[in-house]
């Protein structure tokens, strides 16, 4: 009730499946690609649900998924 659209409160976004990668890639596996150091879910104490991946480190996930 004290979310305005002029002063919100909380946002959201809609999401939408656009495809499958071809295999799904391990934590442990993450953690050893080159590129990816900087990932938010590599860092200790940080498992969100939702996290950024800029382009460069999708490439490298989509790279070494098949």
């Amino acid at each position: 009730p004290k979310s305005t659209l002029e002063k919100p409160r909380w946002q959201a976004v809609n999401l939408a499946l656009v495809r499958k990668l071809p295999r799904l890639i391990p934590l442990q596996e993450i953690k050893t690609l080159p590129g990816l150091e900087e990932l938010p879910l590599l860092r200790k104490g940080s498992r969100l649900s939702v996290m950024p991946v800029s382009e460069e480190e999708w490439q490298i996930i989509r790279g070494h998924a098949g």
